[in-house]
């Protein structure tokens, strides 16, 4: 599997950002609050709604001041083109302000969120893309791969024996 680009649009503390890696390898780095564990969240967001945390009650949008979420009518997105074999596909995952306008108002009343998943330009429902990811790659095996603390410090003893014994 190769991550041939990256596109981020208004995720957390990213307005808009594009890498087109080629499959090549990257090497992100920089001063503390720049941003490189906004991307790697993009990334684990796209494929799994999580953050490098592993948790999925995070927030994706923009913070204002405040240190809330801002209103502010943009869809939060994130798209990858991934070569998987010979062939590529792009994942995209779309998060949504819903608006809706009540009967007899003249105002627009916000009323939650919503996630939309597209592969390759056609939407698909959430079991249906993660059906398609979970067949990609196992949640559990890109953690194994991306993160260094996941075998020692975050897999139970048990787990990490199993593990041990299948190799």
């Amino acid at each position: 599997m190769e991550l041939l680009r990256l596109t981020i649009e208004h995720f957390k503390g990213i307005d808009r950002l594009e890498l087109a890696l080629d499959g090549h390898d990257a090497d992100i780095y920089g001063d503390n609050a720049t941003g490189k564990t906004t991307i790697f969240d993009a990334i684990q967001w796209l494929l799994f709604g999580k953050d490098s945390a592993g948790r999925s009650d995070f927030e994706v949008k923009p913070l204002g001041p405040d240190g809330k979420a801002r209103l502010n009518g943009q869809d939060v997105a994130v798209e990858a083109v991934i070569r998987e074999g010979v062939q590529n596909k792009t994942l995209r995952r779309v998060y949504t302000e819903k608006w809706e306008r009540q009967r007899g108002s003249a105002a627009a009343v916000f009323t939650g969120h919503t996630t939309t998943y597209w592969v390759d330009g056609l939407p698909l429902s959430q079991r249906q893309y993660q059906a398609l990811i979970d067949a990609m790659i196992p949640e559990k095996r890109f953690r194994l791969l991306t993160n260094p603390y996941y075998f020692s410090h975050i897999l139970k003893w048990q787990e990490r024996r199993n593990i041990l014994f299948e190799i």
